[in-house]
Parts: structure tokens; sequence; C-alpha cells
């Protein structure tokens, strides 16, 4: 065969196999580092894509430095993160129908805040052990007071419902439930149990405490931060 036909004929056969239906590539890659409200690195936290489509989710996890990086087909995706600690858990969309046809660089902040203050039993004496719980549309918290009565715990900020204190083996009060409350910025805020005459659920022949308010005692916000919510799935295509 003459060798400006088998060039010829090569040619062909390379253009064709270019403009092959899928033979050019349908997936992209999209990759970033997540961070907190306040700047940190979030490491270990999920990052999903989800197809607003047909809801098939893809997952990764950031690693110590919180970067992260995926392979999805290209397509229209809700972006969002899912943060599991011994406190918290929950979901959140940061991205909403996020057009991804060529590969992307997106770094991400969570929308998140720091929960902090202290567990008190009526006298205001330090409730050690004693847990303060709070739900809302993605998740929870569930946060344990130390030796000092103090708790500390990062959740996603939002509204948060069936709020409510856990006493410990010694607290007159089993439990106690709290106002619903919206956290949009950092906040220090003590609870204490009230007096167990007016306990939502007093321990069956009292127990060590007393006095009575029940308010939260609320200091000034610790820091502000910054930017919306859904629901992951597992690695790869569901």
């Amino acid at each position: 065969m003459p060798l400006r036909v088998f060039i010829y004929r090569a040619t062909l056969l390379l253009v064709s196999l270019v403009f092959l239906p899928g033979a050019i590539s349908v997936y992209v890659d999209v990759s970033g580092r997540v961070r907190f409200s306040d700047g940190t690195s979030a490491a270990g936290v999920t990052v999903f894509l989800q197809d607003s489509s047909s809801g098939t989710s893809y997952t990764t996890t950031t690693d110590g430095s919180g970067l992260y990086a995926l392979e999805v087909p290209r397509g229209t995706y809700h972006v969002g993160v899912q943060l599991l600690t011994p406190s918290f858990s929950g979901s959140q969309i940061l991205i909403t129908s996020g057009n991804f046809g060529v590969d992307s660089l997106l770094n991400l902040t969570t929308q998140d805040v720091m929960l902090e203050g202290h567990l008190l039993e009526n006298n205001k004496r330090p409730c050690s052990a004693a847990q303060l719980v709070g739900v809302n549309a993605t998740g929870e918290f569930h946060v344990t007071a130390n030796s000092a009565g103090e708790y500390s715990v990062r959740i996603f900020a939002g509204p948060y419902i069936h709020m409510r204190m856990v006493g410990n083996t010694q607290s007159p009060c089993l439990m106690e439930n709290l106002p619903n409350r919206t956290f949009s910025s950092n906040v220090f805020i003590d609870y204490r149990f009230p007096d167990i005459s007016q306990c939502d659920a007093p321990r069956e022949g009292g127990g060590t405490g007393g006095g009575n308010d029940q308010d939260p005692e609320e200091s000034q916000p610790i820091d502000p931060p910054p930017n919306p919510p859904g629901d992951p799935g597992t690695d790869g295509p569901l």
C-alpha cells in the first residue's frame, strides 16, 4: 500500500475515533479547600456534589489541610458539606445548582458558629457531665459539660428546636426543656437548671442542687462568621 494512502486512511481513522460519541471525556475534576467560618482548615469534613436532577451524590473527605478532590460527570450539582464530630452531626448546602462543565477549582467556607458556655445547677455550681442538646433540619448537637461545667461545640448556623439540658446523675432535674433558638454567630451562653419545683422532669426523690432562675445568661458574641442546607450520599455514585 502506498505510504500516502496509508497516512490518509490512518488520519481518517483517528478523526473518526476522536469524534465518536463518548470519545471525549464526560468527567470533570472538582477540587479545592474547605475552611470553617473562622478561617481554619476544615479537616475530616465530607464534601458532596449532588446531581440536581437525579439526586445521585459523589462524596469525598478533606485531608488534614482541608483539601479535597472529586471526579464527577459534567452536569449541574448542589455542593455541600457534612460535619460529623462527637458533639455534632449535620449537613449544609453551600452552592445550589452549580454548573460543572470543565475542571474547577472550588474553595468552600462553611457557615458555622461556635456555641460555648457553662451548664449550671440552680445554685450556680458547675453541673459536670450534664448535656446540652439541640436539633435542626439536617442534624443535631449533643455536647457534654466538663468538670468545670464548661461546654464548647461547633455547629452549623440556623434554627434549632427541641433544645434541652439533661442533668447528670446527681442533678435534681433529669431534664429541662429550653426555648427554640436560631444561632447566626458565635455566642457564649450559660444555661442553668431551675428549682426542682419548676423542673420539667424532676429526679424522683430529689438530688443535690437548689435555687430558681432558669433563663440562659448570655454574653456578647465571641466572633462573627461568613455563607446556605441537603443530604449527601456515599463514595461514588449511589
